[in-house]
């Protein structure tokens, strides 16, 4: 498989994978560009199974072509709520996908 290919297949499983246990995220850049994208969020999380937590920071994974321009603090509302960007976010694992964490306003 060519890597063209290969990278829409991912592209295309992301977008299925956000179509179902994504949320809404709202983004706008400092030209004033409104970005908007499904995403997929991790808030904290309780304890669960005694001291193992899912989760301890809020984050979204994200295509990079869905919000290009998202960096370090950068506001952006996720499922409602609004969010300041903690980092500049970076590439997964696999490179296609970004993950930014985020600190609630």
């Amino acid at each position: 498989m060519s890597g063209d290919v290969w990278r829409q297949t991912v592209k295309d499983g992301f977008k299925r994978l956000t179509d179902f246990a994504g949320v809404d995220a709202l983004f706008t850049d400092t030209t004033g560009t409104v970005f908007e994208a499904r995403v997929l969020f991790s808030q904290p999380s309780a304890d669960v199974l005694g001291a193992m937590q899912i989760s301890d920071e809020y984050a979204i994974e994200f295509d990079p072509d869905d919000l290009p321009s998202l960096k370090h603090k950068s506001p952006i509302t996720v499922d409602g709520f609004r969010f300041t960007v903690r980092e500049a976010p970076k590439n997964t694992d696999d490179g296609f996908t970004r993950l930014a964490t985020l600190s609630k306003e």
